[in-house]
Order: structure tokens, then sequence, then C-alpha cells
């Protein structure tokens, strides 16, 4: 399964883009099927990250993905995993390149 593929990429019409993006998403919910030993990853910290480079406020992002109040302070806080929609639609939103969504991923060690 190799796929160069940026979440600015992805239509909301286009199936295929979606799958893929499913594809990428089951390699984070079950990384030993591609890496066999990988660190636990710390999602909500690197969305964090991610989210201040753009310089949003965690209510921009809430909005602009239509999420619910204090979602992505509990992403951040970790006191909740994303699904995968939610997922899909930050990276939509903060429009992440490759490496961005790598590392957001837990894949960071791919792009050196």
């Amino acid at each position: 399964m190799n796929y160069t593929l940026l979440p600015q990429d992805f239509s909301k019409n286009d199936t295929q883009s979606v799958s893929k993006f499913q594809d990428l998403l089951l390699l984070f919910y079950n990384p030993l099927s591609y890496i066999p030993i990988m660190e636990e990853i710390k999602i909500g910290i690197q969305v964090k990250k991610l989210r201040k480079l753009r310089k949003m406020s965690q209510m921009d992002l809430e909005l602009e993905a239509k999420l619910a109040f204090g979602t992505i302070s509990r992403i951040e806080n970790q006191k909740t995993n994303p699904t995968k929609e939610t997922l899909f639609r930050i990276t939509q939103i903060l429009k992440l390149n490759e490496e961005e969504f790598l590392q957001l991923m837990g894949f960071e060690h791919l792009t050196n």
C-alpha cells in the first residue's frame, strides 16, 4: 500500500480519495500491520502543534471543522482520541502537507 496523498487533495465527493485516506487511517489504528515496533502516538499533541503553527484558535478549528464545542481541547489534552471523520476534517482544515500528515499520524521517522 503506497500512497503519496495530501489531505488537501481530498474532495468531499471523491470516494477514491476518501478510500485512500481510510487506508492510511487503518495504518494509524493498526500500525503493527505496517511497522513492527512503534511508540505510542500522542495525536493530541501533534494536533495542537500544527494548529498553533497555523495560528488558529481551538474555537476557529472547531467552527471550521463543524465540531462540537470543546472537542479540540479534549483531543489536544489527550482526554479523547479523534474519530476517523474528525481527523479527516482536521487535516482538511489545517491543509497539512505530506510531512505534517505523517507526523500527525506518528510516522515522522519516515520523512527523514
